[in-house]
Parts: C-alpha cells; sequence; structure tokens
C-alpha cells in the first residue's frame, strides 16, 4: 500500500534528503586517482554523522541478501550497475563511479544517488551520465496530480531506448519514509497512461500492478499451524547454514515437541496475522502483551511476539510490511510506543535490520544464555 506523507512529514524527509546530498558532495569531492572505495565511504558516513544522523545503508540486510552491508554507501565502479560493495580497490583515472548512500533522520529516511568520472572522462561515459540525468527530469516532470505510475515509467524508458541505451527490467525506483524502502516500486520502464506495469485496464498510483504478486494481510487460524511450523523449518536450515545455529538450534522445529507447541499456541493467538504473496503464505506476525522475559514499560505498548517470513518470498520486503503492519495497527488503537525483541548474537545482523526499518535499540537481556535485544519505535515520532 502506498502511504501518502503529510506536508510536515515531507518536510523532514527533505532534511534527511539534504543530509545526503551533502554526503554524495564529500564523497565525489574525495573522489580522485589512487583513492580507495572504502575512503569514499568514510567520507560519506563522517558527514551523515556530523549532521547527527545515521547511515541507513550500514548493517542494512534484505531478506534476500546473504549477508549485511558492511558500509555506509554503496560505490559501484565501471560496470558494476548498482549497489557496489566498498572495498579497498583504488580508483583509476577515467572510472565511472555511481554512489549511493542514505541516512535516517529523526525517524525518516533520505536516499540518492550520484554518478561521475574520475579523471579523464571517456566521452561515451558523459553521454550516458547526461542521459540517465535528463531521464530523471522526464520521470519527475511527468509526475502530475491525476496521473499513473506509468507515466512516469514510460518518460525514463522511452528516452533511454530513444538514445540506444538498455534498460534493467528488475531495477527501478521506490518510496521511501520511515522504512527506506516503501511502496510503490517504480520500473525504468513502463506504458503512459497504465499501472507501474502495464496491464489490460488504466490504474492509478496506488493500485495493484499486473505482473507482481499481490501482497495482503489476513486474520491467521490454528488451521495454519502446519505453514507457521514450516516457516520455523526454514529459517532453521538457512541460520544454519548461514553459521547462525545460536539463534534458533540447529534442529527443525517439527522434530521439537515444545517448539510444535510453541508454534500451535501462536496460531491459536487471536492477534495472529498471516502475510499472502500472490495468494500464497509468505510470512506470519503476532502482536500483543511484553513477552514476559522482556524488560516492563511503564505506559501501553504493541509488543511484536512473533515476525518470521518465508525465505522462499525473500525480496518480497515481508518482513517490512509486516512491521508497517504493525504500526498502523498501533495508531488505530491510540498507542504510541511499538518494540520488539530478536537475538543480539552472531554478528548482529538483526538489531540492525530492525534499525533500518526506523527501530532504536533499548535493553539487551539474557534468557538461558540466549543474548536478545529489545528495540522501540514510537508512532508518528
Amino acid at each position: 500500500m502506498v502511504e501518502l506523507k503529510t506536508a510536515t512529514e515531507i518536510a523532514a524527509m527533505r532534511e534527511a534528503g539534504r543530509v545526503v546530498a551533502r554526503a554524495l558532495a564529500g564523497a565525489r569531492a574525495a573522489a580522485a586517482v589512487g583513492v580507495r572505495l572504502t575512503e569514499l565511504d568514510d567520507v560519506a558516513a563522517q558527514v551523515i554523522r556530523d549532521a547527527g544522523a545515521k547511515p541507513s545503508f550500514l548493517g542494512y540486510h534484505p531478506e534476500w541478501a546473504p549477508m549485511p552491508h558492511p558500509g555506509s554507501a554503496c560505490v559501484s565502479v565501471n560496470s558494476a550497475i548498482v549497489h557496489g560493495i566498498p572495498d579497498r580497490t583504488r580508483l583509476r583515472d577515467g572510472d565511472l563511479v555511481s554512489i549511493d548512500c542514505g541516512a535516517l533522520l529523526d525517524g525518516w529516511n533520505g536516499d540518492a544517488a550520484v554518478s561521475f568520472v574520475v579523471g579523464e572522462a571517456d566521452p561515451a561515459d558523459l553521454a550516458l551520465i547526461a542521459a540517465t540525468e535528463e531521464a530523471l527530469v522526464r520521470g519527475i516532470t511527468a509526475a502530475q496530480p491525476g496521473g499513473r505510475l506509468g507515466d512516469l515509467s514510460h518518460a525514463i524508458g522511452s528516452y533511454g531506448r530513444e538514445l540506444g541505451y538498455g534498460l534493467p527490467d528488475d531495477h527501478g525506483g521506490h518510496g521511501i519514509g520511515r522504512a527506506m524502502h516503501e511502496e510503490p516500486f517504480l520500473p525504468n520502464d513502463g506504458r503512459f497512461a497504465f499501472g507501474a506495469h502495464g496491464g489490460d485496464h488504466p490504474r492509478r498510483a496506488g493500485d495493484p500492478y499486473p505482473g507482481v504478486m499481490e501482497f495482503s494481510i489476513r486474520p491467521g487460524a490454528a488451521g495454519d499451524a502446519d505453514v507457521l511450523l514450516g516457516f520455523f523449518d526454514e529459517a532453521v536450515e538457512w541460520l544454519v547454514a548461514r553459521g547462525s545455529a545460536g539463534q534458533w538450534g540447529a534442529e527443525p522445529w517439527s522434530g521439537i515437541p515444545k517448539r510444535v507447541e510453541r508454534v500451535r499456541e501462536y496460531a491459536a493467538d487471536p492477534e495472529f496475522r498471516m502475510a499472502e504473496v500472490g495468494g500464497k503464505p509468505a510470512g506470519a506476525l503476532v502482536l500483543g502483551r511484553v513477552m514476559p522475559y522482556a524488560p516492563q514499560v511503564d505506559e501501553p505498548e504493541l509488543y511484536v511476539r512473533l515476525l518470521i517470513t518465508s525465505r522462499r518470498f525473500a525480496g518480497h520486503r515481508v518482513g517490512s510490511r509486516l512491521l508497517r503492519h504493525s504500526m498502523d495497527e498501533a495508531k488505530r488503537r491510540g498507542i504510541e510506543l511499538v518494540r520488539v525483541d530478536c537475538w543480539a548474537g552472531g554478528d548482529g545482523d538483526l538489531p540492525r535490520y530492525y534499525q533500518s526499518q526506523g527501530f532504536t535499540p533499548t535493553e539487551q537481556f539474557t534468557v538461558d544464555g540466549w543474548l536478545g535485544q529489545v528495540l522501540e519505535q514510537r508512532v508518528g515520532g
């Protein structure tokens, strides 16, 4: 669902965007022959922190990625299209560089990128940069009240094709706000007067996109227990493969009676919700009272007692969407505080994931040697 922002919220997002603009300018100014990509990353990170913001990219771990992002920026050189990891590679004369970074300021994200050439430029690289900048301008110009998402994609894609450039069909733009990636997804190409992915009938911004599996959240039921148990088995297998057996152990939950019973209790909870992608189970959420092992608070709260997603739908932002549902539900109930806890062991990627979703770490706790981290987020905070 596309989340509309108020004028006040847009103003706050603009401040985060200004921090990103300064970070990109600083990194670009530092780029020179012989400079390492990690040095550019350091410059961007310092500018963001000096502004009182946090680097959104650092530790960001989308569900489909094998590891959290290790830098504060993405630095892509030459044939790397996007999302390059800054390493100790030194820049060479004529390198085409793209730097992409994000900043979280007062709970709002900014995210942008810039491309440039180090040293003496190949005219073809300068032409590519000019073309992409012009395509961006045309896409922005096409954004008009009453228009459709396909108008923007068409303006971008038709200009690129006119100049003979290829268009990555699995990349594009995205919404932003409290989360770094929000609806809608905006492809690099599309049909004028249609939804983002075209279709047989005109669709306005916010309508379901043809060609993209629809996301929905429905009330769960006790009959979903076996599906939920399957999510846990998938997760354990994936965690073990990553060397993170300390989170939920190395054995499938379906073979441990106590854990099977716990899953059935989750499925019977009236606050159990099931996420579906294309009509198929993709994740689960249970909201309610604080867990007994977590530190208590002296105010009303909504606690995320369970959040789990299916590995089969990695890349569909199921976890992010369920967390957004939690915030929306808290707002509906007039509750300001939402808390969640997660495993704090291993490389700490789980707490970093929740931070990328707008949560702030508070207390840690230990249960039978299992180290946990509580995080919180305030509605409208």
